[in-house]
């Protein structure tokens, strides 16, 4: 809905909630496409708490994967 009215903030919200159920539920593919996504958009909107939020599930990620460097 968000989407569809055209507000990004909103979108990114959800997103970002998206990307915890996802990440719950262990579905790593739909994280990386969701965090794709989030990325761009926050990038788009140029709104320094969504770059937080990407790059903290971007750590998430890398942690749970064994990437500590």
């Amino acid at each position: 809905l968000a989407e569809e009215a055209g507000d990004w903030e909103l979108m990114l919200e959800a997103l970002t909630w998206q990307l915890f159920d996802l990440l719950g539920a262990a579905d790593m593919p739909a994280v990386r496409a969701t965090l794709e996504y989030h990325s761009r958009l926050a990038g788009e909107l140029r709104q320094p708490f969504y770059h937080y939020t990407g790059m903290s599930f971007r750590a998430t990620l890398a942690l749970l994967e064994g990437r500590f460097d």
